[in-house]
């Protein structure tokens, strides 16, 4: 599993750079994502909507996929993958992309894995069970964080409310992060279904002490969590930056792993990027 992560600080937007940035980067996506980012009334939430259809982009342009020749559909549950005829390039036989992404404040990023053997299990093609979250770890100004948590309290089970609320207490740091663990590993599990907020997250339980995932009570078997943070280059002393979790259906009947991922091993890649940067790769590469 890999994970790109763009940071973007609001505060440029207003850039003559980012403008420019803007205003090319749109040519390079369809004309109803161009429809849909125009449709934000805020530009960070437009420059945010444009990198998160550029990032899947600019991933197959580096696997020899010309940006004009990129397709992409939708699930019936609107889960966006990847249709594009790759397979018809010779040297990407057999080749599989599952992807996911997400966003929050300033932070975007995108999940995929690439798949080039032949009986490599791929679960539910063509869109692939694979999906990312990413939260901010802080709260609203006006929330401690217990009434903070009490408002998604029908998202929770009694044993996560129960966790979230130890004897004797943890640090309000810690409770945050693990608060935020639990939601972000809810979010990726239901985004890798492709169902989102159709799926209710009281039926998902992560167990901190156990480090396990349980759906309706059982057990989860042929998944693996990647537990990833990312700094926030804009965040105050004390910043806990961004928590993420990725989410794979492996299949099989070994049960779900949970993991902190390092940022880079055999099995998970972390790539932290500015969106300066991710936008001036992406214009030099379609260019």
């Amino acid at each position: 599993m890999k994970v790109w992560a763009i940071t973007l600080d609001v505060s440029t937007l207003n850039s003559t750079a980012f403008e420019i940035y803007y205003t090319r980067g749109l040519q390079f996506v369809d004309e109803p994502a161009q429809t849909k980012i125009k449709r934000f009334f805020r530009r960070e939430d437009a420059f945010r909507s444009l990198v998160g259809n550029l990032l899947p982009r600019v991933m197959l342009h580096e696997r020899g996929v010309p940006v004009s020749s990129v397709k992409f559909a939708k699930t019936e549950a609107n889960k966006p993958y990847i249709c594009t005829p790759i397979t018809d390039l010779p040297e990407h036989e057999h080749l599989h992309i599952g992807y996911n992404v997400t966003h929050d404040a300033g932070l975007i990023a995108m999940a995929f894995e690439v798949g080039t053997t032949p009986d490599q299990p791929w679960i539910d093609s063509p869109a692939h069970r694979i999906g990312v979250d990413v939260m901010h770890l802080s709260i609203p100004d006006r929330f401690t964080l217990q009434a903070f948590v009490e408002t998604v309290g029908d998202a929770l089970t009694p044993y996560e409310k129960q966790t979230l609320n130890p004897s004797p207490p943890v640090s309000s740091s810690e409770a945050l992060y693990h608060f935020y663990l639990i939601w972000t590993l809810k979010e990726a599990y239901t985004k890798a279904l492709g169902l989102g907020l159709g799926f209710d997250f009281q039926r998902i339980e992560y167990d901190k002490t156990k480090n396990r995932v349980k759906v309706d009570g059982i057990i989860l078997k042929g998944w693996t969590f990647d537990i990833f943070r990312v700094p926030d280059p804009q965040g105050k002393e004390g910043d806990q930056g961004y928590i993420g979790v990725a989410a794979k259906c492996v299949g099989g009947k070994r049960e779900a792993v949970v993991r902190r991922s390092p940022q880079s091993s055999d099995l998970f890649s972390l790539s932290i990027i500015t969106a300066e940067e991710f936008m001036s790769r992406a214009l030099r590469e379609f260019e």
